[in-house]
């Protein structure tokens, strides 16, 4: 599984969000469609958890997040994610792409 993790190029931005991506999908176990509904308001870096407000069933639960994971999202949140929210500063969702947030389709 490190092998895996460690896969992505960290010289470049948005490997540095997919390491953010996989080590949050690793450590805290939620699902895909968990991930892609996440906002910035729902990452609680200090107490290190998760708020997962449309889960399985519609339920919400909290979730605990790995200290890698910890680590990558804060380093997305404070570096990365900000380049990619320029065209629309009001967007919450957590993880971005160059065009367009990571739930489109």
């Amino acid at each position: 599984m490190r092998l895996l993790l460690e896969q992505p190029n960290l010289s470049l931005r948005m490997q540095i969000r997919d390491r953010a991506i996989m080590e949050t999908l690793y450590s805290s176990g939620i699902r895909l469609n968990e991930l892609v509904q996440l906002t910035v308001h729902d990452v609680d870096l200090k107490d290190k958890v998760l708020h997962i407000r449309k889960g399985k069933g519609n339920r919400q639960r909290v979730v605990p997040l790995g200290s890698n994971a910890a680590t990558y999202l804060k380093e997305y949140l404070k570096n990365i994610r900000p380049r990619y929210a320029q065209k629309n500063k009001q967007q919450r969702r957590l993880f971005l792409h160059r065009s367009r947030q990571a739930g489109d389709r």
